[in-house]
């Protein structure tokens, strides 16, 4: 029998990403797992009142239909923050909950007090990760009692060329980056064209690759 398993996604500015999300998962881990992907839309002008309305609609939806799944989750670290402190209120058992965030300890008001969130995540989750080592690392000084319960993405090597585009020192080194990623199974060989948009309120990306598959 497969895994239920529920994704809580960033919100997308189209709900046909959450759509499309879900087909993807559907498509490279169906063997195993049963898919179901949930994602606040994103407003063109959207608001802090708008964005925390949606961080409860999230943890809310999470705790009404957490029975339905074998494990959750949450890339959203704002819907996952707040499900785990309603979690301390409201007595409730938890599936396996593991928990994508980032920017521990940063000097803004909320990177300060975002210490009191980790240790409720830590608490009632079966794990969270990091972006890197580094942070991972910290948060387990700060919690040792939850240092099992703390993991980071591995940041891929990356060989720099002389004279790059970055004007940086050539040589091995580490690179990271965040979004949504996606497995392709082994194409063909011949040409192919991948190509990728990507949209935010400062930002826009257009990119094609050409690969050809010898």
């Amino acid at each position: 029998m497969k895994r239920k398993v529920l994704f809580v996604s960033d919100w997308p500015d189209n709900v046909k990403n959450g759509i499309a999300l879900q087909k993807l998962l559907e498509k490279e881990y169906s063997d195993n797992y049963e898919w179901t992907v949930w994602s606040c839309k994103k407003k063109a002008n959207n608001n802090v009142s708008y964005r925390w309305r949606c961080y409860f609609k999230g943890a809310l939806y999470v705790i009404r239909n957490r029975k339905k799944y074998d494990a959750i989750f949450i890339w959203q670290q704002m819907v996952g923050y707040v499900f785990f402190e309603l979690r301390k209120f409201i007595p409730f058992k938890t599936p396996a909950v593991v928990l994508f965030t980032f920017i521990y300890n940063s000097d803004n008001i909320f990177g300060k007090y975002k210490k009191h969130f980790v240790k409720g995540a830590l608490r009632y989750s079966k794990g969270v990760i990091w972006p890197s080592s580094e942070m991972a690392d910290e948060v387990k000084k700060d919690f040792p009692k939850y240092r099992s319960k703390n993991h980071f993405t591995l940041m891929p090597m990356f060989d720099i060329i002389d004279n790059n585009i970055w004007d940086i020192k050539p040589g091995p080194t580490l690179a990271a980056s965040d979004g949504f990623w996606i497995f392709l199974k082994p194409l063909p060989m011949g040409e192919h064209i991948i190509k990728f948009q990507g949209i935010e309120p400062n930002f826009r990306t257009d990119v094609t690759y050409n690969i050809t598959i010898n």
